[in-house]
Order: C-alpha cells, then sequence, then structure tokens
C-alpha cells in the first residue's frame, strides 16, 4: 500500500493548529476513503494478514467496522483537544 506522506504516522509531528489539524484529517479520510474503493468486494472477507500482526487472521470488513468505531469514539476527543485552546 503506497501513498504519499499524509501527516498521519506515528512519527510526523502533531498539526501546530486547527487549519493543520483539519488538513490531516482530511487527507487521511481522503486515504481510507481511496483504499476502502479500491477493496474488491471479493475480497472483504479475506484475512488482513501479517501486516496486521496478531490480527493477521481477521478480515477485512472486521478491520472497516473497527476503523469506523474507532473514528465515531475517538474522533470528537481529537477534534476538541485540538480546537479547544488550553
Amino acid at each position: 500500500m503506497e501513498r504519499a506522506p499524509g501527516g498521519f504516522e506515528r512519527d510526523d509531528p502533531a498539526p501546530a493548529s486547527a487549519a493543520e489539524a483539519i488538513a490531516v484529517l482530511e487527507c487521511a479520510f481522503t486515504f481510507w476513503q481511496d483504499k476502502l474503493r479500491e477493496l474488491p468486494e471479493s475480497a472483504w472477507w479475506e484475512s488482513i494478514g501479517p501486516i496486521a500482526g496478531e490480527y493477521a487472521d481477521a478480515d477485512k470488513a472486521s478491520l472497516v467496522l473497527h476503523q469506523l468505531d474507532e473514528q465515531i469514539h475517538q474522533g470528537p476527543n481529537s477534534a476538541s483537544c485540538v480546537l479547544v485552546p488550553a
């Protein structure tokens, strides 16, 4: 899975402003949507594979569902940390 740096890897610096944070989120969202569109319907129930470490045997549909759950639960927390001044 190749992609240009998008500002959402573990070692990327945290966005310095709300505008930068929104840009990073938009980039991550676009990347994720593109990957979902590229995934053939027949591949949704295949295992993720070694890239997923201990979850290698989990299917791709479960990963998508988990990611959606994380966005719903963690998105507001992330936004409040960036958009509300300390």
